[in-house]
């Protein structure tokens, strides 16, 4: 075996090595399964996405994070305040299964008992709207889209 030939085999073995670790890593954000919007494409029935953070992001994507005790908001509805244009970023973590609507926006979430349930959209209506949990009829936040 040639000089050139050797490298080339080093070389291929290499890239081997390095396409078999990115396919087989394993995927450590498990709570993303059951969110309804992102930026891997694959769309749910009410047409959102679910969402997978990249992992050459600089920063975390921040949340604004809204819990729910006995299907109730602690602390009392929330207020979330956003510019019209943003995107927004709201993650529901629930003591039990239930679901989530914003009205105007007619996006869904599924509460998971335990799990956070991460969601986003472009909020691109202007105006004040009711965050709901369907399951008790109370809300439990109110997003504001500011022009």
């Amino acid at each position: 075996m040639t000089r050139r030939q050797r490298i080339g085999a080093l070389a291929l073995a290499v890239l081997v090595a390095v396409v078999a670790f990115v396919a087989l890593r394993p995927d450590s954000d498990d709570s993303n399964t059951a969110d309804r919007r992102a930026t891997t494409g694959t769309t749910s029935t009410t047409g959102a996405k679910n969402e997978r953070p990249s992992r050459a992001a600089a920063e975390p994507i921040a949340y604004t994070t809204v819990r729910l005790r006995g299907g109730e908001p602690v602390g009392g509805p929330q207020e979330i305040s956003l510019e019209q244009g943003d995107t927004a970023r709201i993650e529901f973590r629930s003591d039990q299964p239930g679901e989530i609507h914003i009205h105007g926006y007619d996006e869904y979430v599924d509460l998971k008992a335990g799990k956070p349930v991460r969601m986003r959209f472009e909020a691109d209506i202007e105006g004040i709207f009711e965050i709901e949990n369907h399951d008790t009829a109370t809300p439990v936040a109110e997003l504001r889209v500011n022009p």
